[in-house]
């Protein structure tokens, strides 16, 4: 006898209330994708007194009534999305599903459409972000958020996951974290879901007699090769800045994504973003994806790019004929911590599965059971069901899809392990080596330029001062050093020599700068790697390495002559490290009778330093005036060196201008002289490149 039990009802084929009943269930052994299960079932009620309320389509009351998400005046009370299925065969549960919609298809007969735990994860968004080492089990619980009950793996659910995900639906979203981390949806005898790494398992026999006659064997016309692409997402200071909104934000009563009730409005990025900042209006929530901001009129939102950066893993077989590559880019959570893993798992399955679909009798298989048998054509076979079209009968029947030739691989992170290596050593691969490591050789960062010096001031003339003389431009910061990335073979205990590369020397004004020194692991060398402005992230910790170093200040403008010449306009301010550095002032002014001689203008300032004070004005005793020469620009200090190890070091910081000179009023011009302009100051030296490093993903 089946019973089906749904509403509060039980329908049995043995008082012929549950007409007909059909199934299909699906597993995506790599869990490429995630299948939603289907229950169809015909149910005769004879208590029922129908009477539409709407159009067909809408869900059925207790009473019959076809109910939309209106509420009903009758107050009768209306089935639920999501309220319980049932489904059981001989006294064995075939499986738990949820309501989805009942129609009416006749006097007395009612279609009951139902959809397993996953398919409720498919009408409510998931907002994602970015992340830097939740667990898996924290991020699963995130996304299911309470919808239905499970259980994981606590192996799988301690894995940390790296990465991004993007907005979407609950379902999509726990598909990329299977799919990255390996994970499998299975359900237990209850029905219930059971989230476990991808294993292999003992199989089952299907006897000769529980199959039927017919079927095919195809291939799945196996793959020469698997492309997988990395992903890494890095918040850097200088990652560009864009405006995310702009105009007028009229709020409205909204529930945010974190699950609060308030007066919002809900900005969606299409990229992740970070350093959110808002002018005019107030961020009230926020992630890597969007941001909830209150009223405004007027409000700007800007957000800062994540550095996305990428790499491809490939895997292959060697095939005689036309290569067949499957590339693997969309899941942004594969990174080089689990992409060995999600590539031998693809590889696996891609180069060497054939799919084979029989008609069986259907006991108690599930989908992602491992099974054995004779395929239609006699021949022996090995699989895993992947997808099960059931009719319910007294006998059951279910045209199986099985794929045969494919062995899971491991799940969750492959590298769980790094050593940072900084000093010149032996290395010896710990006992934790799987037989691969990651190995990132990175090179001493470059020296930084020198900055440019700045330019001299000008000379005054009668009742002018002189021009102001520009401050310099800095230099260019030193490149990070070359990196090199390469998976090797290795064995617990196995040796290899490390040499950690020198920074280079930043340029000075009598040496120009020095790139970084080599560094090499065992055989591999940093010298045929490339640097990279954005460096290299360590996921376990978010430390950057080998990156391009700090950009240099511009000096300031020296004090100078205004539009008219009689007028001055006061040199530039710099800032360095929080300190306001200021241009020099203005020299002493002297005069007599008709004579008079004007202090020269301050030189301008630099990073680090302020300013040269202008030379005072004089009118001698002969008489005879002489105007001040102004300051000089001030010469900056030394670029800060690399910071982190592989960084360039610091571009060469500006010098200061000259200040104009003051000037001289005498008689006639033979009786005065006006002041000189002050020289620029000397650009300034740049920083030195931080020595390399090696980190060891095992």
């Amino acid at each position: 006898m089946d019973e089906l039990k749904a509403c509060g009802k039980t329908y049995t084929t043995a008082d012929e209330s549950l007409v007909s009943t059909s199934a299909f269930v699906s597993d995506s052994l790599v869990a490429e994708s995630l299948g939603v299960d289907t229950l169809t079932a015909v149910v005769k009620d004879y208590q029922l007194q129908v009477r539409l309320l709407a159009v067909d389509g809408m869900l059925a009351a207790a009473n019959g009534e076809l109910l939309a998400a209106a509420t009903s005046d009758t107050g009768l009370k209306k089935y639920d999305y999501g309220e319980t299925v049932t489904y059981t065969h001989e006294g064995d549960l075939f499986g738990l599903f949820y309501l989805e919609k009942i129609t009416r298809v006749g006097p007395y007969d009612y279609k009951m459409q139902a959809i397993s735990a996953i398919g409720l994860l498919l009408t409510d968004t998931y907002y994602g972000g970015v992340y830097t080492g939740i667990s898996v089990g924290e991020l699963v619980a995130d996304i299911v958020h309470g919808i239905f009950s499970y259980t994981i793996d606590p192996v799988l659910g301690e894995q940390p996951v790296f990465g991004w995900l993007k907005k979407s639906s609950r379902r999509d979203a726990l598909r990329d974290v299977l799919f990255a981390m390996g994970g499998q949806i299975r359900k237990d005898r209850t029905g219930a879901v059971v989230i476990e790494p991808q294993r292999g398992r003992e199989p089952y026999e299907i006897t000769a007699d529980e199959v039927y006659q017919g079927g095919s064997v195809a291939g799945l016309s196996p793959a020469s090769g698997i492309n997988i692409t990395e992903h890494t997402f890095m918040a850097l200071t200088a990652d560009e800045r864009v405006t995310l909104f702009d105009g007028e934000a009229a709020a409205e009563s909204i529930v945010t994504p974190k699950g609060a009730r308030m007066m919002g409005v809900l900005v969606d990025f299409s990229e992740p973003m970070h350093d959110l900042q808002a002018d005019n209006v107030t961020i009230l929530e926020s992630g890597a994806n969007y941001a909830v901001i209150g009223p405004s009129s007027a409000a700007v939102l800007t957000g800062q790019k994540y550095t996305h950066t990428e790499r491809v893993l490939s895997r292959g077989q060697k095939t005689s004929g036309s290569p067949n590559i499957i590339p693997s880019s969309a899941c942004t959570l594969v990174n080089l911590l689990n992409s060995e893993n999600v590539a031998d798992r693809l590889m696996a399955y891609y180069g060497s599965a054939s799919e084979i679909e029989a008609d069986i009798v259907m006991t108690t298989q599930k989908s992602g059971d491992a099974v054995k048998f004779t395929d239609p054509f006699g021949d022996s076979a090995q699989g895993y069901i992947t997808e099960l079209d059931v009719t319910m009968s007294a006998i059951m029947k279910a045209r199986a899809t099985i794929v045969s030739g494919y062995i899971p691989t491991a799940s969750g992170n492959y590298y769980e392990h790094v050593a940072v290596l900084t000093e010149d050593t032996d290395f010896v691969m710990p006992p934790e080596c799987k037989g691969k490591a990651r190995v990132v050789v990175i090179g001493g960062g470059d020296g930084g330029d020198l900055g440019s010096p700045g330019e001299k001031g000008g000379k005054a003339s009668t009742d002018k001062y002189g021009t102001a003389g520009e401050g310099g431009a800095p230099g260019t910061p030193g490149n990070g050093g070359k990196i090199y990335v390469e998976t090797i073979h290795a064995s617990p205990g196995q040796h290899f020599g490390v040499k950690i590369g020198p920074g280079g020397k930043g340029a000075t004004l009598d040496a120009e700068a020095e790139p970084g020194g080599e560094t090499t692991f065992g055989v591999l060398s940093s010298a045929n790697g490339r640097s990279a402005p954005e460096g290299y992230v360590n996921l376990f910790d978010g430390s950057i390495y080998g990156d391009v170093g700090i950009s240099g200040i511009h000096g300031g403008r020296g004090s100078g002559a205004g539009e008219s010449g009689t007028e001055v306009v006061p040199g530039e301010d710099v800032e360095y490290k929080g300190v306001i550095y200021r241009p020099g002032e203005q020299g002493e002014s002297d005069h007599y009778s008709s004579y008079y001689g004007l202090g020269g203008l301050g030189g301008g300032a630099a990073a680090g330093v302020n300013g040269n004070d202008g030379e005072s004005g004089n009118v001698s005793s002969q008489p005879f005036a002489d105007g001040g020469d102004g300051g000089d620009g001030a010469t900056p200090v030394k670029a800060d060196n690399g910071l982190r190890r592989g960084q360039g070091g610091g571009a060469g910081h500006g010098g200061g201008g000259g200040g104009g000179g003051g000037p001289a009023k005498g008689p006639d011009s033979s009786s005065e002289w006006s002041g000189l302009g002050g020289s620029g100051g000397d650009g300034g030296e740049g920083g030195d490149g931080a020595p390399g490093l090696v980190l060891v993903y095992y």
